[in-house]
């Protein structure tokens, strides 16, 4: 029986030692908190305090018009090219880890023996400027549109670039001693004592003061140097070599930008309190960086700023977040949330194995955290391990001493294992998902970024589900709920990208569940709007970035839409745009996939895509040797090996099997077409077993078996399924799809169809 439960959420922070500084640097350090439990919150339907509920706030976000009909926001119609029909198929592969090696290069001895004089010339020269009450000159339009370019030239440049601590005026950090210290720069002027260590401070022009921290192995661990006037970060950047780097912004607890770090050299940039900072009124809305500088602090390499790099960007670009974890767990073996974030990458790529083998390592060194049980879970549930990972989940949920936002993913993660099962358990999605984005609107107010943002990409996710979940289901007044659904997430998606930095993305996913739902329907709506969000969110993805397993992972996403609107343009009998769609998702499929593991899920998705194609030429255009073409390829992809899982239960596979075997009987190939029918009756007689299917979907099925062995001569076999047809009453099959049917009699070698999906 499925319970609900929650766990610890630990995150990274880049804690400060204090303003003023009493200790000589800003050290990066691992703090990890756990939220205290909230009372059960109330009903997502519930009236609720406005400044309580994400989701009463933003209930009058949804369109006056049915979501289901429209996209979520006004965007241009755009309609693909008609492309012919291509008979590639998308790979993909058997296994794969699209991580490169971390890249190595000569040493820049320049890099470090320059950083002190071009920091000092920069400082003098502000000082100056300064003392003269000249006013900073102004970028020009080409030289901001250069700057806005460095984040793609970095990005690549640094993944390819050695890491190498930079001296300060002779002395490296994690190396040069106390004494060594004193000998190469005199005397201090004064010495306080910390908890870190000694704090000597020297008087250096141009400088204000530099400070200097002694470990408890009498050696210098930071250098903390407070310049004599701010200077704008760009140009500093600019003038240390440091704007070949990708810097990252360190934010505070409440997401106030507190410096700015290249990772990569271990330098930080520290920008002074409310200098250049614009105040904001929503206090959830992300903070302006502030860009002048007041204090550079060198540190060592620390592979704690590598994986906060990666988990500031999270969603792309992946390469260089793949190779910043790497480098971090290179430095860090024991690095347990570097292997998450690993894993969490390799999910959204489709690597099974690298991200069960990352998740696997994180639960080891860190058996307690049970966001990393769920992420595993996660990586078991794409490998197909259904049953372990409903345990990992139960584990997790059975726990007391979670956080909220961890039960709230729980409930998320075991809501999407309860659709796969059986009727008795499917019925459990919905609750789960209630439950979970009761707990996530209370959190999407939180004004902690990290939970707030993880509750509003949960609350969109839970809508979506629920909506899919009422999709699959018979009932009346569905295209009501259904837009509802569907609508809520719209809204909280546009807030959550509005006023949170959420990533575009989340109106692709959007688009591609609202298709995926609406191909339910009968009289089925008009897919274009929904197409055409999903282009636009996709086009606006792919121009952020030209990292190659990004783009194969915004292709993957799109051709899943593609793919949803081929099945509605097929209930449509829009014969030449569920082509056109069809080939669409083949193309990005295929790019898509260059990457990706084959693993049952996507493997059954693409045997549907070739399914579909294969049905429009047998129902639309009765092709029936165009048909099989497709088939052959749909065929062993459908009926590859599944997941040895009680929780597992076939759903729409056995009708395909039936829709194929009536084309292959029009091509004369009748031992492979009563093959696929039996099979399929088998699948579907299981389904409705379990309940996923009613039982009016057995009466064609039958039919066609009893029509089969009526033209083969075979009599005793052809009266039993005629009979168990006829036995089946179907007063219940109006939300059920129409299938194709052998005639007994044919006329010109052409069998009565059916729409089928």
């Amino acid at each position: 029986m499925f319970k609900w439960v929650i766990t610890p959420f630990t995150t990274i922070e880049f804690a400060g030692v204090g303003r003023p500084l009493a200790v000589a640097a800003l050290c990066l350090n691992m703090a990890s908190f756990t939220l205290a439990e909230h009372p059960s919150a109330h009903a997502a339907h519930t009236t609720a305090e406005h400044e309580n509920s994400v989701l009463v706030a933003e209930r009058d976000v949804a369109p006056e018009t049915p979501l289901i009909e429209a996209a979520p926001h006004d965007i241009e119609p755009g309609t693909p090219g008609e492309q012919e029909v291509c008979e590639a198929a998308p790979a993909v592969s058997q296994s794969s880890d699209h991580a490169p090696d971390l890249a190595k290069e000569p040493k820049h001895d320049d890099a470090s023996n320059t950083f002190d004089n071009v920091l000092a010339k920069s400082a003098a020269e502000k000082r100056a400027q300064a003392g003269s009450n000249k006013a900073e000159p102004k970028h020009s339009a080409d030289e901001q549109a250069a700057a806005n370019g460095v984040h793609r030239a970095a990005t690549s440049h640094a993944s390819a670039t050695h890491f190498e601590p930079v001296k300060f005026q002779d002395v490296t950090v994690g190396e040069t001693s106390k004494h060594e210290l004193i000998t190469l720069w005199g005397q201090p002027a004064d010495t306080t004592s910390s908890d870190e260590g000694d704090v000597l401070v020297f008087r250096k022009s141009p400088f204000k003061a530099v400070e200097a921290l002694i470990d408890a192995k009498d050696k210098v661990s930071s250098i903390k140097i407070t310049l004599a006037a701010p200077i704008e970060s760009k140009q500093l950047a600019e003038q240390l070599g440091l704007n070949q780097f990708d810097p990252v912004a360190v934010t505070d607890d409440t997401d106030n930008a507190v410096c700015q770090a290249y990772p990569e050299r271990g330098v930080l940039f520290m920008f002074g309190e409310g200098e250049n900072v614009t105040p904001v009124e929503d206090e959830t809305q992300a903070k302006p960086i502030a860009n002048h500088v007041t204090q550079v602090v060198v540190q060592p390499i620390d592979p704690r700023s590598f994986a906060y790099r990666a988990e500031t960007r999270l969603h792309g670009p992946f390469a260089q977040n793949i190779s910043d974890l790497k480098a971090a767990i290179a430095m860090d073996p024991e690095f347990a949330r570097a292997y998450w974030l690993l894993a969490k990458i390799y999910l959204a790529t489709g690597q099974a194995d690298p991200a069960d083998a990352a998740a696997a390592k994180a639960c080891d060194i860190e058996p307690d955290n049970a966001s990393f049980k769920v992420c595993r879970a996660q990586a078991r549930e794409l490998l197909g391990q259904y049953d372990d990972a409903v345990l990992e989940v139960r584990g997790v949920l059975d726990r007391e001493d979670l956080t909220q936002i961890d039960r709230a993913e729980a409930l998320h993660e075991m809501a999407h294992l309860a659709s796969l099962g059986d009727k008795e358990i499917a019925s459990k999605v919905i609750p789960f998902e209630t439950k979970a984005i009761e707990i996530a609107d209370k959190l999407a107010t939180s004004k902690g970024a990290r939970e707030r943002r993880a509750a509003k990409q949960l609350l969109v996710e839970a809508h979506l589900t629920i909506a899919e979940e009422v999709a699959r289901q018979p009932f009346g007044g569905k295209a009501e709920s259904l837009s509802e659904w569907i609508g809520r997430a719209s809204g909280l998606a546009e807030n959550y990208i509005a006023k949170d930095n959420g990533s575009i993305e989340l109106r692709l996913t959007i688009a591609q569940h609202a298709l995926n739902a609406i191909a339910s329907f009968k009289p089925a709506l008009d897919p274009t709007p929904w197409v055409t969000e999903a282009e636009d969110a996709a086009k606006s993805l792919l121009a952020q970035s030209d990292d190659e397993l990004w783009q194969q992972h915004v292709k993957w996403e799109l051709g899943i839409a593609y793919l949803h609107a081929l099945q509605v343009e097929h209930t449509r009998r829009q014969t030449e745009n569920a082509l056109k769609y069809g080939q669409l998702a083949i193309d990005n499929l295929s790019v898509g996939a260059t990457a990706r593991q084959a693993v049952h899920s996507s493997e059954q998705m693409v045997g549907q895509l070739y399914f579909q194609m294969g049905a429009v030429y047998a129902v639309h255009k009765l092709d029936h040797a165009k048909a099989v073409q497709w088939y052959d390829k749909a065929f062993p992809l459908v009926t590859s090996k599944r997941p040895a899982s009680e929780l597992y239960t076939p759903h729409r596979e056995g009708e395909m099997l039936i829709s194929m075997g009536v084309s292959y009987w029009q091509v004369d190939n009748k031992t492979k077409a009563l093959d696929l029918t039996q099979t399929g009756v088998g699948l579907v007689e299981a389904a409705v077993q379990n309940g996923v299917l009613p039982k009016s979907s057995l009466a064609v099925p039958y039919s066609n078996l009893s029509a089969m062995y009526q033209q083969m001569g075979q009599g005793i076999n052809a009266t039993k399924y005629a009979k168990l047809a006829k036995s089946i009453d179907v007063s219940d099959a109006k939300d059920q799809p129409e299938q194709p049917r052998i005639g007994r009699s044919q006329s010109n070698g052409q069998s009565r169809q059916k729409q089928s999906r």
